[in-house]
This record gives C-alpha cells, sequence and structure tokens, in this order.
C-alpha cells in the first residue's frame, strides 16, 4: 500500500512540539506496518518558516503561495462573491481564509501527478490526537465527529481518490455556483453527501492557534 498525506493549512503548528510530535508518531506508525507514503504540502507565505517544513519526512512536494496575489486572481474575486454563508459571526476575514484554502487545495491538486491507494488530507496546524491506522484497510471513506457541526469537517480525512478530488478541487464549483448555506461545514454535508462517508472517534484533532491556545472539540 502507498498513500499520500495531503497537507493544508497554516504551517504554524510545526513550531510547537506538543503538534509535531503527534505528526511524527503517525509517520512512524505507518512505517512500522509497512505502509509507504509520500507527502505533499501547500501553503501560504504567513507565518512560513523553511526550518518547519524542513521537519516533514518524506516531502515529494511543496509550494509556497503568497496570499496578496491570491486575492488578485480574477477566480479568486468571483469566487469570494459567490459565498454567502449565513452563520452568525461570519467575517470578511472568515471569507478571505476559506477562500484561501480552497483555492491552494485546488493550486495542489493541479500538481500532483501520482496517484495512491489512499489520501490522508490534513490540515497541518492541528495537533493529532486519534488517528487509527486500522482506518486505512478498508474500503470506507472516514471524517471525524468532532467540529461537524450539523455538517461534514474535511480538516482531517481518509479518502480514496474520488473524495480527494472531489474536495481538493472545491474551488472550481464555487466559482460556477452560488453557496448560500449556513457554514462550510453544512456546504460539505451537502457537497460530499454521494461519497457515503463515515463519521468517526477513531480520528481528532485539536486546532492550534498563533499564540499556542490549543482548541478541544
Amino acid at each position: 500500500m502507498k498513500i499520500a498525506i495531503i497537507y493544508r493549512g497554516n504551517i504554524r503548528g510545526f513550531k510547537y512540539n506538543e503538534c509535531y510530535k503527534t505528526h511524527e508518531k503517525m509517520y512512524n506508525d505507518l512505517k512500522q506496518n509497512n505502509i509507504d507514503f509520500d507527502i505533499h504540502l501547500c501553503t501560504n507565505n504567513d507565518e512560513y518558516d523553511d526550518n518547519n517544513v524542513n521537519k516533514i519526512i518524506n516531502l515529494k512536494s511543496k509550494y509556497i503561495l503568497d496570499k496578496n496575489s491570491i486575492k488578485k486572481d480574477e477566480d479568486y474575486k468571483k469566487a469570494y462573491s459567490n459565498i454567502n454563508f449565513t452563520t452568525q459571526g461570519w467575517s470578511d476575514n472568515f471569507q478571505h481564509n476559506i477562500i484561501t484554502y480552497w483555492y491552494n487545495n485546488n493550486y495542489l491538486f493541479d500538481k500532483i501527478k501520482d496517484t495512491y491507494d489512499k489520501y490522508i488530507l490534513l490540515d497541518i496546524a492541528h495537533i493529532i490526537d486519534e488517528f487509527d491506522i486500522n482506518l486505512l484497510y478498508d474500503n470506507n471513506n472516514y471524517a471525524s465527529i468532532f467540529e461537524s457541526f450539523t455538517g461534514c469537517n474535511t480538516r482531517i480525512l481518509i479518502a480514496d481518490y474520488e473524495l480527494y478530488k472531489m474536495i481538493m478541487t472545491q474551488f472550481k464549483y464555487i466559482l460556477n455556483n452560488e453557496l448560500k448555506m449556513v457554514n462550510p461545514e453544512s456546504f460539505n454535508q451537502n457537497f460530499l453527501t454521494k461519497h457515503n462517508i463515515v463519521k468517526t472517534n477513531k480520528l481528532k484533532i485539536f486546532r492550534i492557534r498563533t499564540d499556542k491556545t490549543i482548541l478541544a472539540f
């Protein structure tokens, strides 16, 4: 078996040993179970640090995109105008963050030419609290039950190629469709319904903020 770990989001988490050591444990668990893996990364220049990236083993590709340049892209502007999430407290900053996230995913998908038996899609600025390696051995797609609200959280997923492709190309969908939904999780739930994703407590992550605050769910 050969899998891909697809790292998205901000690289900040690897500044903290509390975060990095949980990813290192995942690498070691994969190696001990004779699971070969490549890692692919796409992030932005915010809080970027080569020292943190150099901690990643089996890093086959990395792309560091300039956030300000992305915002000038006409496709970015169109996607931004197509989103109308209605959840209380949704802000312009959240809107830019989610569009940048989806833009980066799409960019990385277009760059990866290899195919794999399974894909672990994972936000890098998160502590991995639960990761059951046995979930890689069946034909199901898995998401965490945590932080899913009334929808589906995609910050950690075990996916086949079709789900991986759909997640990584959400940006293209948004270019041609208006999103009048409650929040990103509800969009994911509707967007991914046909993939029969199993929500499990055997995948769990904690978010780590710039001030080293750990958010547990």
